[in-house]
């Protein structure tokens, strides 16, 4: 029933005037996260985009998505997708009211945001035309998230089936217009406290960034008189030693936390 209601939502947005007459797609679209793994300070917010893309490299052409997102409630909150991110017009997209419920709590009908319950259906519509989907990553929409609880690595995913009649599909043209391939991937989340060993700028990252705010503290006119800015809270991450002074026992810390050369 479910994907009779999609096939017929599609047919009468898309104008489908030849539906039966078409043969099944011999390909398939697999549905995946990208960045495939990221980190994000407590109280930031993510971004995962949705990508389709050809699994065997051939061009398909997509009439319709219906994607099952799921993460945990308790670390995540859904807060918004850009559903223009990949430049298609879609003919509709974003979290419609579904026969089970599992979009309750939409805060704009028909397209808004659900309950922060951990799973949601998203739908997106092509024109009339199609589109066509390459080996090349297709963005369908950007999911941005909120991190609400610090912890270990937490995963976003994609369903098969939720409730009696939700299903994730990719909808090609003609009678087999089922599409859909490979649904497995996940983007894992890692919620981290800012501001820990050589994060300088409480992005969670030791990078380059880090190092420049660091260099300018060890660069004050006595390295164990830093400048005031240095030994203020935000700037405790360089003082890795916690002597109240940022200097070269420090730098050899940094060098320890930090992956790449330093400059």
């Amino acid at each position: 029933m479910r994907r009779t209601l999609i096939a017929c939502l599609v047919v009468a947005v898309c104008g489908w005037g030849h539906f039966a007459e078409q043969a099944a797609a011999e390909g398939a679209v697999d549905l995946l996260f990208d960045p495939p793994a990221t980190t994000v300070p407590d109280g930031g917010t993510v971004e995962i985009d949705l990508i389709a893309h050809s699994a065997d490299g051939t061009p398909q052409d997509m009439f319709a998505v219906e994607a099952i997102i799921s993460w945990d409630p308790s670390v995540l909150e859904l807060v918004g997708f850009d559903a223009g991110a990949s430049g298609v017009a879609w003919a509709q997209a974003g979290f419609l009211n579904d026969p089970d419920g599992i979009n309750d709590g939409i805060d704009v009908e028909p397209l808004g945001v659900p309950f922060n319950d951990g799973d949601a259906i998203y739908t997106a519509l092509t024109p009339i035309a199609g589109v066509t989907v390459g080996p090349a990553d297709l963005v369908v929409t950007t999911l941005v998230f909120a991190a609400l609880s610090p912890g270990p690595p937490t995963t976003v995913s994609i369903l098969p089936s939720l409730g009696a009649f939700g299903q994730t599909h990719v909808y090609g043209e003609g009678i087999g217009m089922d599409i859909t391939g490979d649904i497995s991937g996940t983007a894992i989340v890692t919620v981290c406290v800012p501001g820990g060993a050589g994060d300088a700028d409480g992005d969670c990252d030791v990078d380059l960034d880090d190092y420049a705010l660091f260099a300018g503290c060890l660069a004050g006119p006595d390295v164990d008189v830093p400048p005031a800015e240095c030994t203020a809270p935000e700037f405790s991450a360089t003082d890795l030693d916690g002597d109240d002074d940022v200097d070269l026992a420090d730098l050899a810390g940094f060098q320890q936390v930090f992956s790449g050369p330093l400059p």
